[in-house]
């Protein structure tokens, strides 16, 4: 039972598939075989084998029997147990080549020699059944100057094997809901488009925390004649709401920008409006600002909603962080009047978005924070795209524990 315990321990306490199934081998190797093979059906993520052994000096060949077999590759016992027609087979093995069920090299040529490199007498073969279909056939091996498998040993492996099938389940599910919300977010965040006059760069990094995702965006407007849209926000939330939220507001923030391009305080005066007016459940922090030339360099006008202030690298290499004080309150919570500032840049001026992702921290205040990146700012490369992998370099060190999105954009 104690085993049982420590197993469940160390096994819900990740919900990386790998993970997961580095800790199950670890933990039935050697405790209850001298190596092991991990199976996976067809319908799992994880379609490559994976095994262990408990000589360090002979995992290189358990990895290459691993390897040799090919994706889908099952005996009858195998098959059988795939299927669901039973839950486990104890074979007792006078040739080693047939510890996984009768393997044969027809089936993959070179399996049976590998098998009986690495020896045994005797194979466990077990399913690791999830909620509705075998997930993987987990192979015990036993060789012959060890006791054989006994009553406890099965009920013991049958048991770790049910809850273990439930856990890589999970992680399984945790795992592909993470995928598809990335994607969903990654589709609805554009590819910059080319501007005459300016460079720009963007990043995206979704936090470490598998399933969770967000809702960080960011736009580049090409007004032509007009000048130019900077947009940066975060919609509440760490799920794949969030990132569809994430949609719908770009769509409105994007269309009220193109009627009211150079009045930041208009474009988002509309996006509350809209919000509160089509009954969306969204809240949001955001800048937007427009740029236009003038006849010495450009002038930006930008309006905050709640979001981290804009950052801008003056020619000279000076770094200045827009005032966090002049942000208005969040996206989403109420129509009202919102204000715009001003600022005149000379060419060569980099402003720089970004999420709050990239600056918190637990623990630390906000002016440290966004002095740190103010710092990271002024030492970073002058070209926009070593700018961002600078910034991510610099500010992103530890676990993330929420997404980074990252605009910068160079006036020429």
């Amino acid at each position: 039972m104690s085993f049982l315990i420590e197993a469940m321990n160390q096994l819900t306490a990740t919900l990386d598939v790998e993970e997961s199934t580095a800790r199950l081998l670890s933990l039935v190797v050697p405790y209850l075989a001298d190596w092991a093979l991990l199976l996976p059906s067809d319908r799992y993520d994880q379609t490559q084998p994976t095994s262990r052994h408990r000589h360090a000096a002979r995992q290189r060949q358990v990895e290459d029997l691993a390897t040799d077999l090919p994706t889908g590759f099952a005996t009858q016992v195998a098959s059988d147990l795939f299927s669901g027609h039973r839950r486990v087979q104890l074979l007792d093995c006078a040739d080693p080549a047939d510890l996984l069920g009768g393997a044969t090299d027809s089936q993959a040529p070179g399996v049976a020699e590998h098998l009986r490199t690495l020896g045994g007498s005797q194979a466990l073969i077990m399913a690791l059944s999830g909620r509705s279909h075998i997930h993987d056939i987990l192979v015990l091996v036993r060789s012959p100057g060890r006791q054989p498998f006994n009553e406890p040993d099965v009920d013991m492996a049958l048991d770790l094997g049910r809850r273990a099938g439930m856990i890589l389940e999970n992680a399984s599910l945790y795992q592909t809901q993470a995928r598809i919300a990335e994607v969903l977010q990654r589709s609805l965040l554009p590819a910059l488009t080319p501007v005459a006059g300016i460079e720009s760069a963007a990043r995206y990094l979704a936090n470490e925390s598998s399933a969770e995702i967000g809702g960080d965006f960011y736009e580049l407007l090409d007004f032509h004649q007009d000048g130019l849209g900077i947009a940066i926000g975060d919609v509440n939330g760490h799920d794949i709401l969030a990132a569809a939220a994430m949609g719908h507001l770009k769509g409105l923030l994007r269309a009220a920008a193109f009627e009211d391009f150079a009045a930041p305080a208009a474009v988002l005066e509309k996006v509350d409006r809209l919000i509160l007016g089509l009954g969306m459940p969204t809240i949001a922090t955001a800048v937007y600002a427009h740029v236009a030339r003038d006849d010495d360099g450009w002038t930006l006008t930008w309006s905050g909603a709640g979001h981290p202030p804009l950052v801008l690298r003056h020619p000279d290499g000076a770094v200045e962080v827009l005032p966090v004080e002049l942000n208005d309150t969040l996206l989403g919570l109420q129509t009202g009047r919102r204000t715009t500032h001003e600022i005149a840049l000379r060419p060569g001026t980099t402003v720089v978005g970004y999420t709050d992702g990239l600056v918190e921290r637990r623990g630390e205040p906000l002016d440290h924070s966004l002095g740190r990146l103010a710092e990271a700012v002024g030492t970073a490369p002058h070209a926009v795209e070593e700018l961002c992998d600078h910034l991510l370099d610099v500010m992103s060190h530890g676990t993330r524990d929420d997404d980074i999105a990252l605009l910068a954009v160079t006036l020429g």
